[in-house]
């Protein structure tokens, strides 16, 4: 059995005041990956979000090309093309604000699990069509997060600043799944 992480005060207060965003890109979800086509919007709007993650994070904290290059192998599998590209944001230069957003990347991680049983379910595996999924679900990048923010020792300036960049995080996520939702077609 894994050893649970503490759970910080920082971890609480992000906890709490994203809660509301968080329930909103659940509902995006629908519930689950009940078809094939809701998987492919679930892939095309995740892989949008990592690349945006990607280009805040500028290399920080958790490296998500490896987590772009499965997505876009799941998509090709599933025969989906990725959402059009967006202009790169610039990268965050404070690093309280990174951690912000490596709490939703980071986080991720916990839901991944319970999507991959549904994928599975659908006939995709690790080796075809979830490999993001099984790559996302069985990194230990959420407890490795959690021993780190519990480190930290924040001002309440920085607290502010965590939470906005983790609100930021969370509606770059709501948008990339409302435009798969929008655009969800095959390539």
């Amino acid at each position: 059995m894994t050893e649970r992480p503490p759970l910080s005060s920082a971890h609480e207060l992000l906890r709490r005041t994203t809660a509301d965003a968080h329930s909103r890109v659940d509902a995006l979800l629908g519930g689950g990956l009940a078809s094939s086509e809701g998987y492919g919007m679930y892939l095309r709007g995740m892989h949008r979000f990592i690349q945006v993650s990607e280009a805040r994070l500028a290399g920080h904290g958790v490296m998500l090309g490896v987590a772009r290059d499965r997505l876009e192998q799941d998509l090709a599998a599933l025969s989906f093309e990725p959402i059009r590209p967006v202009a790169a944001p610039p990268p965050e230069p404070d690093r309280v604000a990174r951690l912000g957003w490596e709490y939703v990347v980071s986080g991720a991680s916990v839901g991944a699990r319970y999507l991959l049983r549904q994928a599975q379910q659908l006939g995709y595996s690790a080796e075809h069509g979830a490999r993001f999924l099984a790559g996302h679900a069985g990194d230990p990048v959420w407890p490795r997060f959690l021993v780190r923010l519990a480190r930290e020792r924040f001002t309440p300036d920085e607290l502010d600043t965590l939470r906005d960049a983790a609100l930021d995080a969370f509606a770059a996520a709501e948008s990339a799944f409302k435009t798969a939702r929008q655009e969800n077609v095959h390539g």
